[in-house]
């Protein structure tokens, strides 16, 4: 029976004493299978929060562990303890493990990091002699050229240093071809070993003040990170924990038509086929025009159509129980007809999205999620009564 893990930004996190993780750390290696380690600050956060498949990625990890002072103290609010294990522990953790255990790391380092490859082999040479590794380097965001460099090697322990999110993305790819046992982004903890990067006095880090050390030391680069970690997590905290659940989140619906047939999208937020008209959240300074054509240019690169009608906040639901984006307790939704002349193959779809159809408006409701049921019946009243006027 897995743990019970508390949410924060609807990231379920795990709380492991030392001994608790390190019992962790031994199933995996013992286990058949690859096992996700994310290691979670509040910047994490703050992009799983706009980010669907990164918070995905984060909520279906092996463990979720707490790196970050401000998690622990978002917790409390919520009247809960989280213990605190960060990357930079759990990599020396790891590496004093490999190589007592004599297990084969491998360190996939981001190119334009601080640490060369060079100075990770010279480090991890004088500190772990014993050690079996393998370093390669790439870039953020770019295709991965180096895994058969990997999959030559057969690591059991794979440290990942891009930082968040693409370590974890990258990671979870790696997962279902690699033999690796355990699969940890680390950030730049590495940067702590070769010295590239000081690491705060243990008494700042006890007292959660090692966002401070940070900013001292290198207050131009570190800015940035630390208003997202002091300011903006405990503003979207307090607004998700506390303002969200008493509200609809503004939403916008798509219905796209041409030749009595309707445009109908295949959620990937879902593990399950559920289709539905394209769809989503509308920005506090936006109107419902802008929305919509923003929304169906990032999910379809849509752009040839005419906005033909317009129908403002015409239904709201709740979300089921334990689902909830951004912890608003459901969805007030305006309705966009949309009649569309371009080519009907030319969709380009974003990764919400995993495939899309187009059916005759008459069989929509067959088609779609029957969760959608009340609300679609009400859209095609509504396209039905903007054809006769």
């Amino acid at each position: 029976m897995k743990a019970k893990k508390l949410t924060i930004l609807q990231v379920g996190l795990d709380s492991l004493s030392d001994g608790q993780l390190k019992a962790k750390i031994d199933q995996f290696l013992a286990s058949s299978e690859s096992n996700l380690i994310v290691t979670v600050n509040p910047e994490f956060l703050l992009e799983a929060r706009q980010n669907f498949r990164f918070n995905n990625l984060l909520n279906h990890a092996a463990l979720a562990l707490a790196d970050g002072f401000g998690l622990q103290v978002m917790a409390l609010f919520k009247g809960a303890y989280l213990r605190r294990q960060t990357g930079a522990d759990l990599s020396v953790y790891l590496l004093a493990l490999a190589e007592t255990e004599k297990r084969r790391v491998a360190i996939i380092n981001w190119s334009g990091g601080l640490s060369s490859n060079d100075e990770l082999r010279a480090t991890l040479a004088k500190s772990y002699p014993a050690l079996q590794v393998e370093i390669v380097a790439t870039e953020r965001g770019a295709d991965f050229e180096q895994l058969e460099v990997l999959k030559k090697f057969q690591p059991e322990i794979v440290l990942c240093s891009l930082g968040a999110p693409y370590q974890e993305k990258l990671l979870a790819q790696l997962a279902s071809v690699l033999t690796a046992k355990i699969l940890v982004g680390v950030g730049g903890s590495l940067d702590y070993l070769t010295g590239r990067a000081k690491r705060a006095p243990q008494v700042l880090r006890t007292i959660g003040l090692e966002w401070l050390w940070r900013l001292l030391i290198n207050p131009r680069a570190r800015a940035k990170r630390i208003w997202q970690a002091v300011v903006k997590f405990p503003i979207c905290f307090v607004i998700d924990e506390w303002i969200h659940p008493w509200l609809y989140r503004p939403n916008v619906v798509g219905f796209i038509y041409q030749n009595n047939e309707v445009l109908i999208v295949n959620s990937a937020k879902e593990t399950r086929d559920f289709w539905k008209l394209p769809q989503g959240g509308r920005d506090a300074l936006e109107t419902v025009r802008q929305a919509v054509r923003r929304e169906m240019t990032e999910e379809l690169s849509l752009s040839n159509y005419q906005i033909k009608a317009v129908y403002k906040n015409i239904f709201k639901y709740c979300w089921r129980s334990g689902y909830s984006i951004q912890g608003y307790k459901g969805q007030c939704q305006s309705l966009c007809l949309l009649d569309y002349r371009g080519d009907k193959s030319a969709m380009k779809l974003d990764e919400e999205n995993r495939a899309y159809k187009w059916v005759r408006i008459d069989d929509l409701l067959n088609q779609v999620d029957p969760v959608n049921e009340k609300a679609y019946t009400l859209f095609i009243q509504k396209y039905r009564e903007s054809l006769k006027s």
